[in-house]
């Protein structure tokens, strides 16, 4: 130890701050004498928090690793790298504070980078907040929450994965893995799970309690896991070749692909006459090869629900599909237009007209209900009649407000069968 310090020293003493690395002599254990100390053990490198009662409190660093599991918990490692202050990798002791006085100073190293120094700063953000004694007096600029850090959020512990503007992206951990919690992160010797599956929002404000970190490897590993895991997911869900897509509850078999658009069947789940049967992810449909329509693919974006294998594909090549009448998905859910009057099929008497349409389900009223003005809307099925006739625009405009808002349209039939309150016809 030094008997006296230089003035130059203790002008570098007195502007010593926080992250800043020195070297000093070290304490000597008790009943231990200097002459005991071999030479290479009598300074290290110490951590400078900052100034009290004209001495430094800093924090021991040393080359030596931790031997248990506890220690660890409390050590922050840090690298030698060409920038920074150590010449070999070093162990700071984040809990173990230690007093110097001006005279067993001995150098100055250099400042931690500005990595070293956020770690350092969480690492004693975490450990005060599980009450370790010695650093409950510290001062510290406090951090911004970041990716990578992991905070306490309505009674879960969550890692911050993505960063938005008012919010981050985060992955709930679990102590216990699960059917859905299978991923695991181990930090600071204990072990997590997570469901990369299932992203929850934290927001930034109040903010949430950081109680530890992962390093930034761990984080770039999971965070390409999870983009991964999303860029397959979205290429399942893309509408393509072989695909079932489902809109507006109605099923169709995609047999074609241009630039802009999807040329499908309409597909069901049970057998019809003339229908042909097609495999689709291990799951049986069935299509009716005369039912083509044609599908924007903006409108089928992410609307597929299953896809074919190699050997499903199959059956498309099989399908003669060049002399199949192609009409457009406009078309094809507005069979009938609003405002037509149309007559069944069968008997060719009773005539309607058309106030709602739904793909293969419309709602109409009676054509001499328009005149009586007593009207009683019900659900027909489309594929039972026949346009004869178009009404007056203007005239079906005064209908449409007389029946005051008991049309409905694009919604699936259960919902019309509720919201009309209207018989189905036998």
């Amino acid at each position: 130890m030094n008997e006296s310090i230089s003035p130059n020293d203790i002008e570098i003493f007195n502007r010593l701050e926080f992250a800043d690395v020195i070297w000093a002599y070290r304490p000597l254990l008790l009943n231990q004498k200097p002459e005991d100390v071999p030479q290479g053990h009598k300074i290290g490198p110490y951590i400078v928090l900052g100034h009290k009662n004209g001495n430094i409190v800093c924090l021991y660093a040393t080359s030596t690793p931790p031997k248990t599991e506890e220690m660890r918990n409390y050590s922050l490692f840090v690298p030698k790298t060409d920038g920074n202050a150590f010449k070999k990798d070093t162990y700071i002791d984040v809990h173990r504070v230690i007093t110097l006085l001006p005279k067993e100073f001995v150098r100055y190293a250099g400042p931690l980078t500005e990595l070293e120094r956020k770690q350092l700063t969480q690492k004693i953000e975490i450990l005060k907040r599980k009450n370790v004694y010695s650093l409950r007096y510290i001062n510290y600029k406090d951090l911004p929450l970041e990716c990578g850090d992991i905070v306490w959020y309505e009674n879960n512990l969550c890692l911050l994965i993505f960063e938005r503007k008012n919010s981050f992206e985060g992955l709930v951990l679990k102590s216990e893995p699960d059917s859905k919690h299978q991923v695991s992160i181990r930090m600071n010797g204990v072990t997590y799970y997570c469901n990369i599956d299932d992203l929850v929002c934290v927001k930034k404000r109040p903010r949430p309690p950081r109680t530890d970190f992962i390093k930034k490897e761990q984080l770039n590993a999971l965070t390409s896991k999870i983009n991964d895991y999303y860029r397959n997911l979205v290429e399942e869900k893309r509408a393509k070749k072989g695909s079932i897509i489902s809109l507006k509850d109605t099923l169709f078999y995609v047999f074609s692909e241009d630039e802009f658009y999807l040329q499908t069947f309409r597909a069901y789940t049970e057998n019809g006459p003339n229908y042909v049967s097609v495999k689709v992810g291990g799951n049986t449909y069935y299509i009716d090869p005369k039912e083509s329509i044609r599908i924007s693919k903006n409108l089928a974006k992410n609307k597929s629900i299953h896809s074919s294998s190699e050997d499903e594909l199959s059956i498309i090549n099989n399908l003669k599909t060049e002399s199949i009448p192609i009409i457009g998905y406009a078309e094809y859910i507005n069979r009938f237009k609003l405002g037509e009057i149309i007559k069944d099929n069968e008997t060719g008497q009773n005539e309607y007209l058309v106030i709602s349409s739904y793909l293969e389900i419309i709602i109409v009223i009676k054509k001499e209900e328009i005149l009586t003005h007593d009207f009683h809307p019900i659900i027909v099925d489309a594929n039972e009649y026949h346009k004869v006739s178009e009404l007056d625009k203007a005239l079906f405009k005064e209908i449409l407000i007389e029946i005051k808002g008991k049309v409905t349209c694009n919604i699936n039939s259960n919902e019309v069968y509720k919201l009309m309150k209207c018989p189905k016809t036998p």
